[in-house]
């Protein structure tokens, strides 16, 4: 599975969506097809030890939880003081209350909803407003690794910047943003995560013009 979203509720990761790789035997397989979308949701409970070869996940597909139809390279944010709704951005907006009813519209939407859009940067704020930056409509100014600091300013680290359609994108120069020892390359893909003390955040991965892409410790006292 690839391109999916996850989203952390108490002690549980949930997966939602991305895409599956088509057998080369199959019929439906074509050089233009190779991924299937997946309307698929699972879920990995962290409150016992498990082996990172085989970890215990449990598939909500054949369940209310199962998607209206496939998707990939949305967002997902934990909304409402309870957390008890997960937000899917990406296309259209969709909520759904975990382990609850299925995945619904919302109802009372206000203003013009901006254009249908993917890999978006999204992030929920303590007062359920929802955030949404970037992606990708025409033009591609997504893959953007979003983190709300506590000062409620929000970081957006990396990411893409395309001015015109049919145009190169340009990877954003994450150094222009931070003040360090270290210089990290531009990249898109990767992950970012605020860690506890709220003094450091952790970036991994991404694809860059790096082979192996390394992690790297940013220190946001500063902000």
């Amino acid at each position: 599975m690839i391109r999916h979203v996850a989203v952390t509720i108490e002690n549980q990761i949930v997966f939602i969506g991305g895409s599956r790789f088509i057998s080369l035997a199959s019929p439906i397989r074509s050089p233009i097809r190779v991924y299937n979308l997946s309307d698929e949701v699972f879920y990995l409970n962290l409150s016992s030890q498990f082996s990172t070869s085989s970890p215990p996940y449990i598939d909500l597909s054949n369940t209310s939880a199962r998607m209206k139809f496939g998707n990939e390279k949305g967002t997902a944010v934990l909304g409402e003081a309870s957390g008890n709704k997960v937000y899917l951005i990406g296309g259209f907006v969709f909520f759904y209350p975990p382990f609850g009813n299925s995945w619904s519209y919302p109802v009372d939407q206000k203003g013009t909803p901006p254009a249908r859009r993917r890999s978006t940067s999204t992030v929920i704020n303590q007062k359920g407003i929802i955030y949404i930056f970037g992606g990708r409509v025409q033009v591609d100014t997504g893959h953007v690794a979003p983190i709300l600091l506590p000062s409620g300013k929000i970081l957006y680290i990396g990411g893409v910047s395309q001015t015109e359609p049919g145009m190169d994108a340009d990877l954003i120069d994450m150094n222009e943003y931070a003040n360090q020892s270290i210089r990290i390359q531009p990249r898109l893909g990767h992950t970012a995560t605020l860690t506890p003390d709220n003094n450091e955040i952790i970036i991994i991965g991404g694809n860059s013009n790096m082979e192996h892409p390394i992690y790297f410790h940013l220190l946001i006292s500063f902000f």
